[in-house]
């Protein structure tokens, strides 16, 4: 492999791993690195949503742009979840058994699905990640009502607080087809190096797309609140909902009644963040209801 003078890490003789790690630190420290542009349907979305007198027609001429989100809008609209006793066939109608804030939350999750063209080495990785930021959407979304905070809102900090793992993925995949030797790096040490530089990837992803303030605070601190400032609240959102993704994600229809009965509403009200939202017994048990629910709409909306 001819060397690359502008790649120190890739051209030293560090091991493949501390090779990685380094050439990461040093892209991302250089602003190296790919920030995706937002879709186009979710910034259509997001720029209506902003006005109060949007429309469900509004938002029907944007559905029917993408013949994959009006097909899953169409899906979720005859789904059990929905009551759909009588089938609908068209756009139109299942836009209006899904009520707008139903509508607006699927739409964006599904814009965000990661489609990246050509071989992804991280492929797996990257459709969990989503799978799991569209369940943390939901709950963010449930999590956020009982402090009065902006529902929608809370839905972004969902969605949004690991997206800048997809972002250090595509990187390190960019990276690895530079160097033949860092192809066998397992994906537990590609982990490592992504886990703690994914909030300050995900806020600069966030601040790139316009998203509100509290949603790019919310991702940079979901894992320290109190640096969050005056979007503490949010932050916290992003917080309980990554705990409670983590508590429910290993979760099988076999082991389904054991874990749910693992998490009581006392222990959920002494979680920090939980204290920081105020959130008290019944609050706890709602929340905790939820969340099975929320993390079967996620799966519903896995586009392979």
């Amino acid at each position: 492999m001819a060397t690359n003078p502008s790649n120190p890490a890739l051209n030293s003789s560090f091991a493949p791993a501390e090779a990685l790690r380094l050439e990461v630190a040093d892209r991302l420290l250089r602003g190296e690195y790919q920030v995706p542009l937002l879709p186009a349907v979710a910034a259509k979305i997001l720029e209506i949503t902003s006005h109060d007198d949007f429309s469900l027609r509004d938002l029907s001429d944007i559905v029917i742009t993408d013949q994959i989100i009006a097909a899953q809008v169409l899906r979720q609209a005859n789904s059990a979840a929905f009551g759909g006793e009588r089938r609908v066939d068209s756009l139109p109608l299942a836009i209006q058994r899904l009520g707008s804030m139903t509508l607006v939350s699927v739409v964006l999750a599904l814009s965000m699905q990661a489609r990246r063209p050509g071989r992804d080495l991280f492929l797996e990785q990257k459709r969990q990640i989503w799978e799991e930021s569209a369940a943390s959407a939901f709950i963010g979304r449930v999590v956020a009502a009982p402090s009065r905070l902006d529902r929608n809102i809370g839905f972004l900090c969902g969605l949004m607080m690991d997206f800048g793992k997809n972002v250090l993925y595509s990187l390190i995949q960019d990276i690895m087809q530079e160097d033949a030797r860092l192809k066998a790096i397992d994906a537990a040490t590609v982990e490592t190096i992504i886990t703690p530089d994914h909030p300050r990837v995900g806020r600069v992803v966030a601040e790139r797309w316009l998203l509100p303030m509290p949603v790019s605070e919310a991702i940079a601190f979901h894992h320290d609140i109190p640096a969050a400032g005056q979007h503490q609240g949010y932050a916290a959102v992003a917080n309980l909902t990554d705990f409670l993704i983590y508590h429910f994600r290993k979760r099988t229809p076999d082991s389904e009644r054991k874990t749910s009965a693992s998490l009581m509403p006392d222990h959920l009200v002494k979680h920090p963040a939980a204290k920081m939202l105020g959130i008290n017994l019944d609050q706890a048990a709602h929340i905790i209801e939820c969340v099975p629910e929320c993390l079967e709409h996620a799966r519903q909306l896995n586009v392979k």
